[in-house]
């Protein structure tokens, strides 16, 4: 069959339909893990870590992360410097991981889902010489579950596209990003986002155009198109020890690359000209212990601040963000708590406090235990991780299954 983008779209079309089928993906999940360890297994012995920046340096990923996708100190100097790492001379090799990724997901609402959730593409690093570095997160496949047990077809859009410039202490950011840095959720071991972070502010309503309302929604750890001028200031000439100090402007829309019918209604590529307001963020980092402060003033009266800690020592790991919001004179309290430990390379356990208290209306509180199991994680990498949502008349299990290279 000759090819062509017509093709592609189709047969791309053809295996998203077979991927919604349940029953289907709950195989197709277990078969892809099972013969992912066994080559892991096979290859583990003499392979370098396989992500591309461990192919780059060759290294590990532990090099960069207390567990993957959480990082260490040494992880976090390497982002500061726009992905360089230290005494390390970077190699050619393809400039690209790919992440693969199933869910399974259980509640009393509906029934067993389990589905390939994610094939994601990343990229990133410096522009040869120059001071400029830029970082690509692009979703093949990106499937999700409504609230009424039927999946949302989003692939083909972006998780991160941006260009940063770095001269001395300032660095300019353009494209679609995460807004809050101090603690980027990304890199989380959960599966589930903390409330404190992920709550949104509503946009303005747009009659007869659901989609863009809901692109004009804010919350701290959203991904909107931004421009972003952050300011950080080393002490004694180290990275993880500083000053942090930012604003930020996002606007309405998603850059996205829609591959089906379906993606094009639920992920077309929107942008606003509009800003949404503008955010703030300081914070103090120590090592991996931070101290901050972020804030939002946006468009229709809404608006947000929190102050955020982090606190790191030996394998433990604890989060503590305390805010408050409103919207439209709505007011609201955010909390998240979360505290992990990590007591050896490939085994995380946590547990998560959410609660978000508005006025007239509080919300039954939310515990979420996580466990995070990694393997071998200082080279290919296999991921599990399990997550018990508990709260009052709204329980659910998650299952999520990854494999890294």
């Amino acid at each position: 069959m000759r090819f062509s983008l017509k093709n592609f779209r189709n047969f791309a079309k053809q295996a998203l339909a077979r991927l919604k089928t349940t029953s289907f993906a709950c195989y197709a999940i277990a078969a892809i893990i099972g013969g992912l360890t066994v080559a892991t297994l096979c290859l583990s012995k003499t392979a370098y870590g396989v992500p591309y920046f461990a192919r780059k340096y060759k290294t590990s990923c532990n090099t960069c992360h207390v567990l993957p996708p959480k990082l260490n100190q040494q992880g976090e100097a390497f982002v500061a410097r726009g992905y360089r790492l230290e005494g390390r001379e970077p190699v050619e090799t393809f400039p690209l991981a790919v992440w693969i990724t199933g869910q399974i997901e259980d509640s009393p609402k509906r029934e067993l889902a389990g589905y390939l959730s994610r094939i994601e593409l990343i990229s990133g690093g410096p522009i040869k010489e120059s001071d400029l570095y830029y970082f690509i997160e692009w979703r093949a496949i990106s499937l999700g579950l409504r609230s009424d047990g039927t999946l949302q077809d989003r692939s083909g859009r972006f998780e991160d596209i941006f260009l940063s410039y770095q001269t001395g202490n300032l660095t300019t950011t353009a494209g679609q990003f995460r807004l809050l840095t101090q603690e980027d959720v990304s890199r989380r071991l959960s599966v589930s986002e903390p409330l404190a972070f992920s709550a949104s502010l509503p946009g303005k309503m747009k009659p007869g155009d659901a989609r863009l309302t809901r692109l004009r929604d804010f919350s701290p750890s959203g991904r909107s198109p931004a421009v972003r001028l952050s300011y950080y200031r080393p002490f004694a000439q180290s990275l993880t020890w500083g000053w942090y100090a930012g604003v930020t402007v996002p606007f309405g829309g998603e850059l996205s690359f829609p591959l089906n019918e379906e993606a094009q209604q639920e992920a077309s590529f929107e942008l606003e000209g509009r800003p949404k307001g503008a955010f703030f963020e300081t914070y103090y980092r120590s090592g991996l212990n931070t101290i901050g402060l972020h804030g939002f003033a946006g468009d229709h009266r809404r608006w947000l601040a929190q102050l955020v800690g982090a606190y790191n020592r030996s394998s433990f790991f604890s989060t503590l963000a305390l805010g408050a919001a409103s919207q439209n004179e709505k007011d609201e309290i955010r909390v998240s708590w979360t505290n992990e430990i990590v007591p050896v390379q490939w085994v995380s356990a946590g547990i998560r406090y959410d609660q978000r208290k508005e006025k007239g209306r509080d919300s039954d509180p939310i515990f979420i235990p996580h466990l995070n199991f990694q393997f071998p994680a200082t080279q290919l990498t296999l991921v599990l991780r399990l997550e018990q949502r508990l709260q009052k008349d709204n329980n659910r299990s998650l299952a999520e299954f990854s494999f890294v290279f």
